[in-house]
């Protein structure tokens, strides 16, 4: 079990006049290979929980992080291991490139680690080839000449550098446009495909609904849902109770069926609509 985490209590400025307590007696569990969405209103606790997924935090409160076997709160927690077999890619991770060429940038996690000149340039060569920037091409590369999406391609790409086998993406495709955000999904899927564990932390249903298998639902720090993304999406309850838009299959399905189709509203594609829809119909859908 990559990441295992029980009774996770979090406050902010604690034993002061300031003190917010953020995270509520959190449990959760990601599974080897698994690719979980993580979801949530503005303030739940999503982000403040993902540095803890990372290993950037460590409980000091009660409660108990576990990631590969390291339970992170222990005194002595090897926590330089814990940030080498995950890797937690920030909202906006092209701000904090700042080498000079893709190739220094991506390498920088290697040098630091201490490998010699060829297993840095093996490891850049093959975080790139990940990602999708071929290693020859994009070398030499100034950082700044890049596009928006490339240049968070090379983010992730320096965070894979590690050697990590866990992500966690905190709202990966902020502030991209529209190509920008089909891209870096189509990496994540791709990066999932690749047997990589994944943890996507979003407050856009519509792009969980369509990457995860499973969705976990925060509300003001506390665990209101965690189940097949199906499920989770489909429950209008739910999702009212925490002012999370429903992905817009989902609410099309459900406009349906208030007027009185019965139809699913679990649908996640265009072409489910369709079927669902000419299915209660009694037709027959058209190619």
């Amino acid at each position: 079990m990559p990441i295992s985490v029980r009774g996770l209590i979090h406050t902010y400025d604690p034993d002061t006049p300031f003190a917010r307590q953020v995270l509520f007696g959190v449990d959760l569990e990601v599974g080897d290979g698994e690719i979980v969405g993580i979801a949530g209103p503005s303030r739940s606790g999503k982000s403040t929980l993902a540095q803890y997924l990372g290993g950037l935090l460590r409980p000091r409160q009660p409660g108990m992080v576990v990631i590969d076997g390291i339970d992170t709160g222990a005194p002595d927690a090897d926590i330089a291991a814990v940030r080498t077999r995950v890797g937690m890619v920030f909202q906006f991770p092209e701000d904090q490139l700042f080498e000079r060429t893709v190739e220094l940038d991506v390498g920088y996690a290697p040098r630091l680690m201490k490998m010699n000149p060829a297993d840095v340039e093996a490891r850049v060569r093959e975080a790139l080839e990940t990602v999708g920037m071929p290693f020859e091409e994009f070398r030499g590369r100034p950082v700044h000449a890049l596009s928006g999406g490339q240049k968070r391609r090379v983010a992730v790409a320096g965070v894979l550098a590690k050697g990590c086998r866990t992500l966690v993406l905190d709202e990966p495709t902020a502030g991209l446009d529209p190509l920008g955000r089909e891209e870096m999904l189509e990496l994540v899927a791709s990066l999932h495909r690749q047997g990589l564990t994944i943890v996507m932390i979003s407050n856009q249903l519509e792009e969980l609904a369509r990457m995860v298998e499973r969705l976990v639902v925060l509300a003001e720090g506390r665990v209101a849902a965690d189940g097949p993304v199906r499920r989770v999406v489909s429950d209008a309850a739910l999702l009212a109770s925490t002012g999370l838009r429903p992905p817009g299959t989902v609410a099309a399905m459900q406009a349906f069926a208030a007027a009185g189709l019965p139809v699913r509203t679990d649908c996640l594609t265009v072409d489910e609509v369709c079927d669902e829809v000419a299915r209660a119909a009694g037709g027959v859908r058209r190619a």
